[in-house]
């Protein structure tokens, strides 16, 4: 009589997946809460008693929906899934230790608490950005799978194209009304330059230290530092624009679309450095400098600018008694 024998793993491969499992839950706590952290501190903002002038479009509607509070919060979603879309992008190109490092970078910058809570078109514009860097890497890992791809890459490409259209769109309807020459278009260039490098330093120099790291690899033909340096080369576009404008209208909005592209760079800096140790202990270490810049940086950065602006209920009323005038 013979016997059928069960076809069992082997205990090494076992052991290895069930590592893996529990890494990639681990991640997904820890990414769970990175956006819970960036959802209050844009929520702090919501409610302050400041409107910026390109929200008094969203007051007109307060007396019959909840009006510029129900704008905001619809910003705040969006900003959850711009960090989302960084995620999975920085997670395709160096790894989920990098995606949730560059995340985290992201989601504490004064620009993210700002966008998060003011109902621009900034938010909408940086999803569409992210959205269409997201379809371009997609493209790319389509075309090295070949037809193994669920979508192929001319797909891909054209959708990223298309959606590129639309964020370019949407930055251009609220920049042509901003950097204009006006009340603040008189502020010198070295002024703008600081400012902008104030709201995104510690992601700035992350991503340099990410490209000096990509440099000393010895593989790709030594070009490993191209992507992270374009990467950084992003996030100073804005400022220099900027700068030659004169003019701080709109800055961190502005700032934020390059950081999105920089905190990838930065991640991967920050995992590279974290590869020292192998158990849990860098998650505590990396978070350190990103917490403090938080607490001792953006919040009060974010909380100023946010109260710069006129008192929300003033404008409600000029904005209500308008509307009604019209009618």
């Amino acid at each position: 009589m013979s016997y059928a024998v069960p076809q069992v793993a082997p205990p090494a491969a076992s052991a290895v997946a069930a590592g893996a499992a529990r890494r990639d839950r681990d991640r997904a706590w820890a990414l769970g809460i990175v956006l819970v952290a960036q959802a209050g501190l844009a929520a702090r903002l919501v409610w302050t008693g400041g409107a910026s002038p390109e929200e008094a479009r969203c007051l007109r509607w307060a007396h019959w929906a909840a009006g510029l509070t129900a704008a905001r919060l619809l910003a705040l979603a969006i900003m959850l899934g711009v960090t989302g879309l960084l995620w999975t992008t920085t997670s395709r190109l160096y790894g989920r230790r990098a995606a949730l490092l560059a995340s985290g970078l992201f989601a504490t910058l004064t620009g993210t608490q700002l966008t998060g809570s003011l109902a621009t078109g900034d938010a909408p514009a940086l999803l569409l950005l992210a959205l269409a860097a997201w379809l371009a890497v997609r493209a790319a890992g389509a075309r090295a799978a070949g037809a193994r791809a669920p979508l192929p890459p001319v797909a891909l490409l054209t959708g990223a194209g298309l959606v590129l259209a639309a964020a370019i769109w949407c930055y251009w309807q609220g920049a042509a009304s901003r950097l204009v020459a006006g009340p603040d278009a008189t502020v010198s260039a070295p002024s703008v330059l600081k400012a902008a490098y104030t709201q995104t330093s510690l992601v700035l120099v992350l991503a340099a230290l990410g490209v000096a790291l990509a440099a000393r690899r010895r593989w790709s033909r030594g070009r490993a530092w191209r992507r992270p340096a374009v990467l950084l080369a992003a996030a100073l576009i804005a400022p220099v624009v900027q700068a030659v404008q004169h003019s701080t209208a709109g800055l961190p909005g502005h700032v934020l679309a390059g950081a999105w592209f920089a905190a990838i760079a930065a991640g991967y800096g920050l995992a590279r450095l974290s590869r020292v140790d192998r158990g849990y202990g860098w998650a505590v270490v990396m978070a350190l400098p990103i917490a403090a810049a938080t607490l001792f940086g953006s919040m009060g950065q974010a909380h100023t600018l946010h109260r710069a602006w006129p008192d929300a209920a003033q404008l409600t009323a000029s904005a209500s008694g308008g509307h009604d005038a019209g009618h």
